[in-house]
């Protein structure tokens, strides 16, 4: 037999047992995965120990900032945004940094954006972003929570069952914010509400027992009508703070 087709088989076998085992190696990966795990398809390094946050980067690479019973405090990041993202713990507080182009888009088209790393959390007191699309799901330890956005972020805060009783919210520039509980009520004993610029917040199905409201330059904010009318003006300070540019929208 020539020695080319002696090569040849040998080529061929050994394409082929290569190609076997490795493909028994990807089965095994795959059966080692957990998922059943919400959160399989992430990968958390280090255990990371903060109460502060500040956030800034690609309102097109969504976050969730989220406190789970079983995940140590932390950042998860899928694959492909890896080498994006840089952050650091100093101070107590947690810097994160993305490195890609943020967009000016329509409001429907940044809340659709899909979640690429995750903040796991154990305490937290504020939460400051700029150009970031992130999802605050606020299950919490601390009696208060301060929220500052700006640039072109979305903030949405979701599922707010828990001890929290006072939530401070400041949006700038061309931000925009809403409470996503899936048509459920959230009730707060004390919620405030600082807007300026071209940031909107939408209050849909938000009810607080204490309200501050500071609305500046165009700024707008949707309420529910019950929500409104449960507002009492001396106990605000809307008289003081809006201007004839400022707009209160209600929603049956």
């Amino acid at each position: 037999m020539k020695k080319s087709i002696v090569f040849f088989i040998i080529m061929t076998f050994g394409i082929i047992t290569g190609m076997t085992t490795y493909s028994f190696a990807l089965k095994k990966q795959y059966n080692a995965i957990n998922r059943k795990d919400p959160f399989w398809d992430f990968e958390q390094k280090e255990v990371l120990n903060f109460s502060h946050i500040v956030m800034e980067g690609s309102n097109l690479v969504g976050f969730r900032i989220i406190r789970v019973a079983d995940r140590r405090p932390g950042i998860a990041l899928k694959k492909g945004i890896k080498e994006f993202v840089r952050y650091e713990v100093k101070d107590d507080t947690l810097f994160v940094k993305v490195d890609k182009k943020s967009t000016v888009a329509t409001a429907a088209y940044r809340r659709s954006i899909p979640t690429k790393g995750i903040i796991f959390f154990e305490h937290l007191k504020n939460i400051a972003v700029h150009n970031t699309a992130t999802s605050i799901e606020v299950k919490m330890k601390h009696p208060a929570l301060a929220v500052s956005a700006s640039g072109v972020s979305n903030i949405q805060f979701r599922t707010l069952k828990s001890n929290l009783q006072k939530l401070s919210i400041g949006l700038s520039n061309k931000t925009i914010a809403s409470f996503q509980n899936f048509g459920k009520e959230i009730v707060l004993p004390e919620l405030h509400i600082s807007l300026q610029d071209s940031s909107s917040l939408d209050l849909k199905d938000v009810v607080a027992q204490k309200h501050t409201l500071k609305l500046l330059d165009k700024a707008t904010i949707g309420m529910d009508a019950n929500i409104w009318n449960a507002i009492e003006k001396e106990k605000c300070n809307l008289n003081n703070s809006m201007n004839p540019k400022t707009t209160l929208s209600t929603q049956e």
